[in-house]
């Protein structure tokens, strides 16, 4: 597969990933029989999302130079290869309808990747939700280092 036709399937992917997170952050809003409006976001250290929503992870996925999460309430998220902790990604923002998004630098220097995962937790500390990016092998090094021509 060509690069070119890689970025449009990713950017295809970011787009359905935020479509869906979307989707289901209305939909968790309707369940929970609120109005519709977005919560009052936290603003205490270690603490993110609206307030009284249902913690959940909604996407993970590679968004150059960044590997971006979307969930809503979490108060954090790591990131893994395999088993190992790599790192906690960032809370850069939280949309209107209270959907977060994370960003996760990828490193500049390629590492032994296996398996790269999400993990989203909520306030107490509990695993809300884990993805995996859809990528092994060569095409995960490919996706998070591309070849620059």
């Amino acid at each position: 597969m060509n690069k070119k036709a890689l970025y449009i399937i990713l950017g295809c992917v970011v787009v359905i990933a935020a479509v869906a997170a979307i989707v289901a952050g209305v939909g968790s809003r309707h369940q929970a029989g609120t109005s519709g409006e977005a919560g009052i976001s936290g603003g205490a250290a270690g603490t993110a999302g609206s307030e009284g929503a249902t913690p959940a992870l909604f996407s993970f996925a590679v968004n150059q130079p960044n590997l971006t999460a979307t969930g809503k309430n979490l108060s954090k998220v790591e990131v893994l290869n395999g088993a190992k902790l790599i790192g906690e990604a960032t809370l850069i923002g939280t949309g209107t309808s209270g959907v977060e998004t994370w960003n996760f630098a990828i490193p500049s220097s390629p590492i032994s990747a296996t398996a790269i995962t999400a993990k989203g937790y909520n306030a107490s500390g509990t695993i809300v939700g884990s993805i995996a990016l859809p990528y092994s092998g060569a095409a995960l090094k490919n996706a998070l280092w591309p070849v620059k021509k």
